[in-house]
């Protein structure tokens, strides 16, 4: 027969076991019928590179290389234009499942069990976790090497953590947060805990072991390429993209949309260092209770200050939220079997008196729901159950947690169900994938403001991945803006009548219309208006607007067309009526009119593929933002 501690074990195996399941079943499901986004199919264009080319020596990879060959596994069995994406993404929802059951079970070597799990529960109820963790980036991988590197560091395997960071660094270069937040953490471990030698020793090995391993990497592919293409790569590039400021206007709206939907990692975040000051009477005193603290608010402070606040960022703060609340809720299971305060009743009045007000600060500063001010009622809990001792008869703390399981886990479920189906529905954005795909041969190409088709190329250099950026950049030719313009990025410093020379040196056969490409310059717009016109749900086909009188025209494409005239036209002394189809070679014609009119290009597509519920332009479905 099981033991009570066998038992519980096994229970607490079984919740970690349901909730990776739960989460990945839920990503099965997401994925294929989830919206990508526009930097997913980018990021799925890069990664096929890898399968054809050799990084640095070919082409200039964007951020680090090791994550890209590791995603690049499914491009090898599946030619189809949509499946390898979403293999990728199953890949990362694969990774994610195995990594959140290894640090859960891992952790409990440091921290209470339910606490674990309960930590684990609030991570993966948020949306942002659930939605954002399996975008084809290289970003959840990153962040789970980093959490790795952690644990590593608390079992006292500098060596090991060494190697993690290492290989986060390979595969994006923000792994220097995790760098940098550790050794910020190992250094006040030293100065404020336990300042001897071994201690010195765990932060030389950790640091040397990633310097080396660093080394070994640059070294491989500097002999395969050179030194100054890889370390403009790996460093250079990085530098200026962190730098660039013209995302830091969405600072404030993307952090009230996190919090909106799981508020209380961030809100707790200074209720946490009471930790530092009330000691359980019969728990095992946390020697690395200092460094988690500074460990998770260094993470935070780099988020919270960095300039490009992408909501699937977030990411990075996981290894933070583990690490943090693991012993934070460990520490409050802790409390009920007696503590001993270090700190006088007025002390402990100012710092929970600080935490109150930081949450209700927080939450009229972001607008946030009012309901969330509740929170504030935990820090004011914790401090009167500190406080008076006849206050523990009043079961205060399993009020506590009946507000961590309702503002943690409960309402970003609620939330998250009213706004789910801003994320599904992606029938349409697959239909205009397939059929874009079926419109080109190998002479022909279009332009989508982003490698809409990961297998093919897009010809028009100045629009094949315009981010915001770069579109302020047309309007405006301002300097502050070319930091961005970076080759791996496929991002070039065109202006707009470079863009129109190119559009007219080198014509698509169509384009996609998203938000992107709505937002172009409106004399780049007024062009295109003149060249294509709409075709099938997003796609805008070649259809030259032919003005009247006798001329030569040049058709670059050879098929049918469809004439869009109020009147007869004739073409190369054939006479056609309005509404009628005219088969041309590319290449010069003659062209007689009393009015102007279209040339349409009419493909030869199967019925099947134009769905007519599909027919119109529907913009805001053709991307997730």
């Amino acid at each position: 027969m099981l033991n009570k501690v066998d038992r519980f074990d096994n229970y607490f195996l079984l919740g970690i076991s349901v909730l990776c399941l739960l989460y990945f079943a839920f990503e099965l499901y997401y994925i294929p019928n989830g919206l990508l986004s526009c930097d997913e199919f980018w990021f799925g264009h890069h990664i096929f590179q890898y399968t054809h080319f050799l990084p640095y020596r070919d082409f200039l990879p964007y951020k680090t290389v090791l994550g890209y060959y590791l995603l690049s596994l499914p491009m090898f069995f599946s030619h189809d234009i949509l499946a390898p994406l979403y293999y990728i993404k199953d890949e990362i929802a694969l990774i994610n499942t195995f990594a959140l059951a290894l640090a859960a079970y891992w952790m409990t070597r440091f921290f209470n069990h339910k606490a674990v799990l309960l930590t684990l529960l609030l991570i993966i109820t948020g949306h942002v976790f659930v939605i954002y963790s399996a975008d084809l980036r290289v970003d959840a991988i990153t962040a789970w090497l980093g959490l790795f590197s952690i644990l590593f560091l608390l079992a006292n395997r500098a060596l090991f953590s060494g190697l993690m960071l290492a290989c986060a660094f390979m595969i994006s270069q923000k792994a220097l947060w995790f760098f940098a937040a550790s050794n910020i953490g190992l250094c006040a471990h030293w100065l404020f805990t336990k300042r001897d030698w071994q201690t010195i020793k765990t932060i030389a090995l950790f640091n040397f072991s990633i310097f080396i391993f660093i080394g070994i990497y640059l070294l491989a592919w500097i002999l395969s390429s050179d030194l100054h293409t890889v370390l403009h790569s790996v460093f250079y590039e990085g530098y200026t993209q962190a730098k660039i400021d013209w995302y830091a206007r969405y600072i404030l709206p993307n952090w009230s949309g996190l919090l909106k939907n799981g508020p209380i990692f961030l809100l707790l975040w200074p209720t946490t260092f009471l930790t530092l000051f009330v000691k359980p009477t019969f728990a095992q005193p946390s020697p690395f209770r200092l460094f988690g603290l500074i460990y998770a608010s260094a993470i935070f402070i780099f988020l919270i200050s960095y300039k490009q606040p992408f909501i699937y960022n977030m990411i990075y703060l996981v290894p933070a939220f583990f690490l943090l609340y693991a012993d934070f809720f460990s520490w409050v299971l802790a409390l009920k079997n007696g503590f001993i305060c270090r700190i006088s009743n007025r002390v402990l009045f100012y710092i929970v008196s600080f935490c109150a007000i930081f949450i209700l600060g927080v939450t009229t500063y972001l607008r946030l729901p009012l309901a969330y001010n509740i929170l504030l009622t935990i820090p004011l809990l914790l401090g009167l159950y500190i406080s008076y001792q006849k206050t523990k008869e009043l079961e205060l703390l399993k009020l506590i947690w009946v507000l961590v399981i309702t503002f943690g886990c409960i309402c970003p479920l609620a939330h998250f169900m009213t706004i789910a189906s801003v994320f599904f529905g992606s029938d349409y954005q697959q239909s205009v994938i397939r059929l874009s795909d079926a419109l080109l041969d190998n002479s022909s190409s279009y332009f989508a403001g982003t490698p809409l088709l990961y297998n093919k190329n897009q010809t028009i250099e100045g629009l094949k991945n315009p981010i915001a950026p770069a579109i302020q950049w047309l309007y405006d030719e301002n300097p502050k803006w070319l930091p961005v313009f970076i080759p791996s990025l496929y991002i070039v410093p065109k202006t707009q009548n470079e863009i129109l020379q190119e559009l007219n040196d080198h014509p698509v056969k169509f384009y996609v219309n998203n938000y992107r490409v709505a937002a172009l310059p409106p004399r780049i717009l007024d062009y295109l208006a003149t060249q294509y016109e709409h075709y099938w749900a997003s796609i805008y086909i070649y259809a030259p607007e032919i003005a009247s009188g006798r001329q030569h025209i040049d058709i670059h494409f050879s098929g049918k067309y469809l004439i869009e005239s109020d009147n007869n036209i004739v073409i190369d002394n054939q006479h056609y009526p309005s509404q009628s189809y005219v088969v041309l070679m590319a290449g010069n014609h003659l062209s007689k009119s009393v009015s102007d009119y279209r040339l349409k290009f009419a493909p030869e597509i199967s019925e099947k593929m134009l769905n007519p519920a599909y027919k119109n332009d529907q913009l805001e479905t053709m991307s997730k933002m």
